[in-house]
């Protein structure tokens, strides 16, 4: 399954529009509309705000595996030092 493809089944088992979605993560409709057609990869940050707005990693959009607990922890741990960093 692609990005696009899990973009799509996520915003559909939510019940959302487009619009509705890009309304909750405060994106704009054509990177939706984009990145769901498999057309662009979003920037970390637009797949941050995505995955928020789906309640799931941005892990998860990328691989389509869920993260473990553990694994989750340690993600977290290396956003907030790569930002503390930049």
């Amino acid at each position: 399954m692609t990005l696009g493809e899990r973009l799509r089944s996520l915003r559909h088992a939510h019940g959302l529009t487009q619009l509705e979605a890009c309304d909750r993560a405060g994106i704009s409709e054509p990177t939706l509309v984009m990145a769901e057609r498999d057309r662009c990869t979003p920037y970390r940050h637009t797949l941050g705000l995505i995955a928020d707005a789906y309640g799931v990693e941005p892990h998860a959009l990328l691989s389509g595996v869920a993260l473990t607990e553990r694994q989750r922890k340690r993600y977290r741990f290396l956003l907030l030092h790569r930002s503390e960093d930049a």
